[in-house]
């Protein structure tokens, strides 16, 4: 379409001028909102960029151990918090920097800011306090209950995090409450899969059967996905995780192979002790009648310590076997012979020690004796072997006396909290007569021993040496309901 100059200007002359000039402060202003709303996106979408940036750095930092540099991100970052989510997150990450640092006292005030113990507050934070308090060496019921809180806080906060009701399903399962952790875990199954081996445990604690077994074969499919997509040459977590399933299945010989194959790939220390524990477990359950047993567990006692040759469980099975009288016992004896004599000094004491033990079970004390005193002089210094020599030793002559206190003193001193220890010692201190200082021993013993029975019965005649006749007779009435079966 054409326009000439002239229908141009004609169409200029035409329009409302008047009007338009009226509206020009309304258009300015229109103009001018429009200039500030872009100036404020930019300001916004520039904060924003910082407190991403400034939220990398710190993470980076904390997890490379750079403390101070996180500190510093984290003050930063804290400046830009755009409400009271972000800022309790950044406290959370700063209390971590100041406990790097050695602030613990700081770092745990900011932390209690972060998690507060009544309230929702930050959701990683309340976690980090949970697993905190769940990793306790001494936990307590009421850290139990602050840790149970601490997780129903994350999870309020949220509600469809699969880690925290994944969390909070196996604190229940560590704390026997069943019925609570299979709802959270139900929940997240379809997400994650392998948590049908937690689901095979509350099972299995329940008694079925028949569930555990179903629970135990979806964990087993479970755990062999991940490890085929894993996308690394072995995955521990998932290895463990499979094993674990084929032993609620039974399949031990599985478990086995399975922990084999991940030696195949990396020789893992935890791998060969894994499968010693199974091979002592598998042997336990081989009835002691079942034809060709006695040569399966031997099989398989030799494959545990051949992964894992310290294994005490294992040590203990050979002796047996090598004691039993079976048509195996040759085979077994002879193992143990080899072990006993291929092994270094310190390792041989302990074989020794083991077979004190069980021999004098056997009634066969001169042989125990000989292997009690071989092990003191491979390695004089195992404090065990030191109090049970001074114990036998205590029955003797007055110069076996003598030596049994110089042996038991010397362990009481290095372990003077030990109530096995003290008890020894005051024994020993009875027999020679110095009832003033075994009554102290035997007192401090058995105040602390689990079984007081035998230490409450030396005591009364102590107690009787001394004439105190009133507490002896109160320590033999002690020492018969120590005695009683719980």
């Amino acid at each position: 379409m054409n326009f000439s100059v002239h229908k141009i200007n004609d169409w200029i002359s035409a329009r409302p001028w008047p009007l338009f000039w009226r509206s020009l402060p309304a258009l300015l202003a229109g103009l001018l909102l429009l200039a500030t709303l872009a100036m404020v996106g930019a300001q916004t979408s520039g904060k924003n960029g910082l407190r991403q940036r400034y939220q990398r750095v710190a993470i980076s930092a904390l997890n490379s151990r750079n403390y101070e540099f996180a500190r510093v991100a984290c003050l930063r970052g804290l400046a830009f918090a755009s409400d009271d989510q972000a800022r309790l997150l950044w406290l959370f990450y700063l209390s971590i920097a100041l406990n790097g640092l050695g602030h613990p006292a700081e770092a745990a005030g900011m932390l209690a800011t972060a998690a507060p113990p009544d309230h929702p507050g930050c959701g990683p934070a309340h976690l980090a306090v949970a697993r905190s308090l769940l990793g306790s060496t001494n936990l307590t019921p009421a850290m139990i209950l602050q840790a149970e809180k601490h997780l129903k806080y994350a999870l309020e906060l949220d509600p469809q995090s699969p880690e925290i009701k994944e969390m909070l399903g196996r604190f229940y399962i560590n704390t026997r409450d069943f019925a609570k952790a299979r709802a959270p875990l139900l929940d997240i199954y379809p997400l994650k899969n392998d948590v049908a081996l937690l689901l095979a445990i509350i099972e299995n604690a329940n008694h079925n059967s028949a569930e555990t077994r179903t629970w135990a074969d979806a964990a087993i499919d479970a755990f062999k996905k991940n490890l085929r997509e894993s996308g690394q040459p072995d995955s521990q977590a998932d290895r463990f995780g499979l094993v674990r399933a084929l032993l609620m299945a039974d399949d031990f010989d599985e478990a086995i192979n399975t922990l084999e194959a991940g030696l195949a790939i990396q020789k893992e220390p935890a791998y060969h002790a894994a499968i010693a524990d199974i091979c002592a477990l598998r042997t336990e359950k081989i009835p002691p009648d079942q034809t060709g047993g006695a040569a399966e567990r031997l099989r398989l006692i030799q494959k545990g310590l051949t992964h894992s040759p310290q294994h005490l469980k294992l040590r203990l099975m050979l002796i047996e076997a090598a004691l039993a009288g079976n048509d195996s016992a040759p085979a077994a004896k002879k193992l143990l012979d080899g072990l006993v004599a291929g092994a270094d000094k310190e390792s041989a004491a302990r074989w020794h020690f083991l077979l004190w033990t069980e021999l004098r079970i056997h009634d066969d004390l001169t042989s125990a004796r000989h292997h009690l005193q071989t092990a003191y002089e491979l390695d004089p210094q195992v404090p065990v072997v030191r109090n049970d020599l001074a114990m036998d030793l205590a029955g003797g002559s007055p110069e076996d006396l003598q030596r049994a206190l110089k042996l038991i003193q010397s362990v009481v001193e290095q372990f003077p909290d030990n109530p096995g220890f003290r008890d020894t010692r005051g024994r020993v201190l009875a027999r020679l007569g110095r009832n003033e200082n075994a009554a102290a021993d035997l007192e401090f013993a058995a105040a602390r021993l689990a079984k007081p029975a035998e230490t409450r019965m030396a005591l009364a005649k102590v107690y009787d040496a001394l004439g105190k006749k009133q507490l002896a007779e109160q320590q033999r009435r002690l020492a018969i309901n120590a005695g009683k079966p719980e």
